[in-house]
């Protein structure tokens, strides 16, 4: 698949290394990427022949197959998968060239607003100065556009010992100055400079260690495999031990998303997690979808780029995470995600009339209909496709709903 590393894990990296070893039985969601891999039967010793299922929707052989199977094994503790920045911006630029595009603007390529605050070398709509960084957040719609703003220098409100997000206390090992600025809250110490808005928080830290804090005794812990979140665990007597690029706690009175492109390692107990991580991490108050989608997320490098003045059309995501990876003269292409529990549809509204829509998945290639300007994208739970959409230019200038102009 030529999109593995733009802006998603490197799944077959950690698949290779194992593909005829038990070990990647302890994967659930694998079969998914294996058939990206073209990978239809698995070798292994010791092992019966099994037909090894992805939520029903992709299935590899064992041992040239046998009773169906989800699980074959226990799910691995480990699960870190590496994570390239994603840059779709020289697309972009090609894109907005075609559509006769006028000023420098930030396009979310995103399906959903944007839920963290990054770190950005430009000024993001929403923007404060915190040492040596500026830090920010785009506020578009989904394939919207939206002007850069003014960064500032935020006001220092205090000090804190701790940072709240829901029923959890983040603890840094020290007291933190808080800053407030354009409705975005800074944290910064010798160590450690961060940024929240509402319930989500990016930290970057020197040292990589912080501890949550919390009320409840037995919780879940749920990992990111290749496509899907899996329950590793429920935490009980002892504690339980993780890696991954996504992990959530969920307790009953709600969950919290922990992601960063390079890892995190968790040690979850009662009342508490310890939490190591490298160079960054993102905390947000909710679950698996929100977990994946701020994973995404810290792996843009956000940059402005000639387009038109209202973006490209408009996107409904429903429980999957969708992106633009690639953009040129006349069409975009979306890596289309749901590692979330729950199926979905992807709905994609363009600006300019579209002329088709072809959809890859591991299942093979195929042309979308639409209706009344609207397409639909199944993308049930562990799937993963790309869709290409070619657009038609207008000889107009084109606003939100005005999709009925002369077409060349």
């Amino acid at each position: 698949m030529k999109y593995w590393g733009k802006g998603v894990p490197n799944w077959p990296a950690i698949l290779i290394p194992i593909l005829n070893s038990r070990k990647i039985l302890s994967y659930p969601g694998a079969p998914g990427v294996l058939k990206w891999m073209r990978v239809e039967n698995l070798k292994i010793e010791g092992i019966p022949g099994l037909t090894w299922h992805c939520n029903g929707l992709y299935d590899v052989n064992v041992n040239d197959g046998g009773l169906i199977t989800e699980e074959p094994l226990e799910p691995s503790n480990e699960s870190v998968a590496p994570l390239p920045n994603h840059n779709p911006w020289s697309g972009l630029e090609r894109l907005g060239a075609w559509a006769k595009a006028g000023t420098k603007r930030y396009v979310n390529i995103l399906g959903w607003k944007q839920i963290s605050p990054v770190k950005s070398h430009s000024n993001l709509p929403r923007c404060m100065i915190l040492g040596d960084s500026r830090w920010g957040k785009i506020d578009a719609q989904p394939l919207s556009a939206q002007e850069p703003g003014s960064c500032i220098e935020p006001k220092l409100i205090g000090s804190v010992e701790y940072i709240d997000i829901g029923p959890f206390k983040i603890y840094i090992g020290h007291r933190v100055k808080k800053h407030v600025s354009q409705g975005l809250i800074g944290y910064s110490s010798d160590i450690v400079n961060g940024c929240m808005d509402k319930s989500s928080i990016t930290l970057y830290s020197e040292e990589g260690i912080l501890t949550i804090k919390h009320n409840f005794y037995d919780y879940d812990v749920k990992l990111l495999y290749p496509l899907t979140f899996n329950k590793l665990a429920r935490v009980r007597s002892t504690p339980i031990y993780a890696s991954s690029n996504s992990i959530v706690l969920s307790t009953i009175q709600g969950s919290l998303a922990l992601s960063s492109p390079h890892g995190i390692r968790i040690e979850a107990m009662h009342g508490k997690v310890i939490v190591e991580f490298q160079d960054k991490i993102t905390i947000t108050l909710g679950g698996t979808i929100q977990a994946y989608r701020t994973l995404i997320e810290q792996s843009i490098e956000w940059e402005t780029v000639v387009s038109p003045e209202n973006g490209y059309g408009h996107i409904r995501a429903g429980m999957a995470s969708p992106l633009i990876v690639d953009a040129g003269p006349g069409y975009f292409d979306l890596l289309i995600q749901n590692p979330s529990e729950m199926d979905s549809i992807v709905e994609v509204k363009s600006l300019y009339p579209i002329k088709s829509i072809i959809l890859e998945s591991p299942l093979g290639k195929f042309e979308l209909t639409h209706n009344r300007g609207v397409f639909r994208i199944p993308a049930p739970s562990c799937c993963i496709c790309t869709a290409r959409i070619e657009l038609r230019r207008l000889l107009a200038r084109v606003r939100l709903g005005h999709l009925g102009l002369k077409q060349e």
